[in-house]
């Protein structure tokens, strides 16, 4: 996976890990020159694997409301490939490499992060999909850098500060690493408890969903925490960084920022989120009418709070009609995807395929 270096005032130094996927390469390292660009924002404890293709729900155990939803998610969707697709994982998850320290890193510390990424690797204005806490990374980045945002498509938006009850949830999957950390990485005590933090996430992320895919991502999500947040204090410091601090300590946007939003913003609300309501959601509308933001939407579609797993068909043509809305001046449904000789029975592979694949996905057993 390829990566770009940066260093910070106070001295810390990062890798990011990022992956591009253009109409003519699943992972490519440059941009097709004249096309439209999405970056992709992921969520909390996961990391940019989370844009993968689309799950294969066991039938005896999925969910009774996911069953008709069964297309690809957004890497290896052929209508949004058609655009240069862009994720990063931010600092603290998946591939990127280095510790946080004591220096502040909150969304707009994310946001300056993205800018500088975008600078590095000449990534020119683009649309963003924010995923969860992924769409406060991408507001924050709409109103210091507006220049830098064509569109926003934000799916399942956490609210302005977080709920009480929420914080408690993110401060006890903390205190679960942090006694994680007095332990044996082999005990059984460890496996239990890293066992709970699976378990929270998924009804968190999926509502108990289970899936191939989700099972891998899962594998592959707890080998990365482990590397990330564990066996040293400076680890579990920068749990309590990412998990805990990034959404307690987050300033509240003021609501005139946002008049320097020029672009259309979609924002998705899934039925079965049950962390953040639709109250959020609507809260957020309301705010970027009143800035004079020139065109808000409000959708609502069935899935759990990681919507665009749940219920890509749904998302995804919300993602594409909200790019596509954009750029009238392009015969989008005319450009040519040339993956065939990367395919696997007809599905476009991602640059998140091979990874995921050493943690039991099989994406061979998928199809539309």
């Amino acid at each position: 996976m390829p990566s770009v270096d940066m260093t910070y005032p106070s001295g810390a130094k990062f890798s990011f890990a990022y992956a591009i996927a253009t109409p003519t390469s699943y992972s490519a390292e440059e941009l097709t020159p004249g096309l439209p660009c999405i970056v992709f924002l992921h969520s909390g404890y996961i990391g940019k694997e989370v844009f993968e293709s689309r799950p294969k729900f066991h039938p005896r155990r999925q969910a009774p409301d996911l069953t008709r939803f069964m297309p690809t998610v957004q890497f290896s969707n052929r209508d949004l490939r058609q655009f240069n697709l862009i994720a990063f994982d931010m600092r603290g998850f998946g591939d990127t490499k280095g510790l946080l320290g004591d220096e502040p890193y909150t969304p707009t510390e994310s946001a300056s992060d993205i800018e500088q990424l975008m600078a590095k690797l000449n990534i020119p204005p683009s649309h963003f999909f924010g995923l969860s806490n992924g769409c406060t990374v991408a507001l924050e980045l709409a109103v210091s850098r507006p220049d830098l945002v064509l569109s926003l498509t934000l799916c399942s938006p956490l609210s302005p500060e977080e709920p009480k009850d929420i914080a408690d949830g993110r401060r006890e999957v903390y205190n679960y690493w942090k006694e994680m950390n007095d332990l044996p990485q082999d005990s059984s005590s460890t496996q239990e408890l890293s066992s709970d933090i699976v378990s929270g996430a998924a009804q968190l992320f999926y509502n108990n969903a289970r899936t191939n895919r989700i099972e891998a991502i899962h594998q592959f999500t707890l080998q990365k925490a482990l590397e990330i947040w564990y066996s040293s204090p400076e680890n579990v410091h920068q749990s309590l960084r990412t998990g805990v601090d990034w959404f307690v300590k987050r300033r509240l946007i003021p609501d005139d920022s946002y008049r320097k939003i020029k672009g259309p913003v979609a924002i998705i609300h899934c039925f079965d989120d049950f962390a953040y309501p639709l109250q959020y959601a609507e809260d957020l509308v309301q705010t970027l009418q009143k800035a004079d933001v020139p065109s808000v939407s409000l959708h609502r579609v069935p899935g759990a709070h990681y919507g665009n797993v749940t219920n890509p068909r749904r998302i995804n043509k919300i993602l594409y009609d909200t790019v596509a809305s954009c750029h009238p001046e392009l015969a989008l449904s005319q450009l040519s995807l040339s993956p065939t000789r990367e395919s696997h029975g007809g599905r476009l592979p991602t640059p998140f395929t091979e990874t995921l694949r050493r943690y039991g996905y099989d994406s061979e057993d998928e199809s539309d």
